[in-house]
């Protein structure tokens, strides 16, 4: 599977403050602006009480230096119960960031950053690809149902979309595994969408494998 792009790779870190500030320091005030002169955030907070449409204490656009040679754009949302980070990059940028972050704020304001306070991760991976073989390899009889619905139709059609789904429940966020051509893509070009609730990487390795199980069929 080839990687056209990274629509986001999103890392959520879910934890309670009071664990990393457990001395209750007042730290809002200067907490702010550093965070914004740290990473050159172009749109920041002006208060504590400035909340977006979501609730959080949105940093949108700043920088991190993701290696040596690359400084990659990077979003971070505040929310009462832990972090959000976006990036363009990979879900690993993201948690370098967010370990970064942690990491310099109980540094420079005397906090008790420890990695075991984190509670739970959770991924969000959205990619553009282009795959080599179409969906309708996968069973002749979808083909056949996609041929007479073409004609019926008086255009051509194409199974163009699969999905694997995770049993719901109240307590878990529901994000399911998707791959569907690219809206306002000809099929010619082989563009596909594909998002899942993983980390970057194993979102590719399992693409890659898709593309294999496709290749497989005649």
């Amino acid at each position: 599977m080839e990687l056209i792009s990274v629509i986001k790779a999103r890392s959520i870190w879910i934890f309670d403050f009071a664990e990393l500030n457990p001395r209750g320091k007042r730290i809002q005030t200067e907490f702010l602006p550093w965070l914004k002169e740290s990473y050159n955030f172009s749109k920041f907070p002006s208060s504590q009480d400035d909340l977006d449409e979501t609730k959080a204490l949105a940093f949108l656009d700043g920088s991190f230096q993701a290696s040596p040679k690359d400084t990659v754009s990077i979003d971070l949302r505040i929310y009462s119960d832990g972090f959000v980070v976006d990036s363009r990059s990979s879900t690993k940028v993201s948690d370098d960031f967010m370990d970064e972050v942690l990491t310099r704020v109980a540094g420079d304001f005397d906090l008790a950053y420890n990695p075991k306070i984190v509670r739970k991760k959770l991924y969000a991976s959205e990619l553009n690809v282009r795959c080599k073989r179409g969906l309708q390899t996968l069973n002749p009889k979808l083909k056949d149902f996609a041929n007479k619905l073409s004609k019926l139709m008086h255009s051509q059609v194409e199974l163009s979309s699969v999905a694997f789904w995770s049993e719901q429940r109240a307590s878990t966020p529901f994000s399911p595994f998707r791959f569907e051509r690219k809206l306002n893509a000809d099929f010619s070009e082989n563009r596909y969408y594909s998002a899942a609730p993983l980390q970057t990487e194993d979102h590719l390795k399992l693409l890659d494998e898709l593309e294999m199980i496709l290749a497989d069929n005649p």
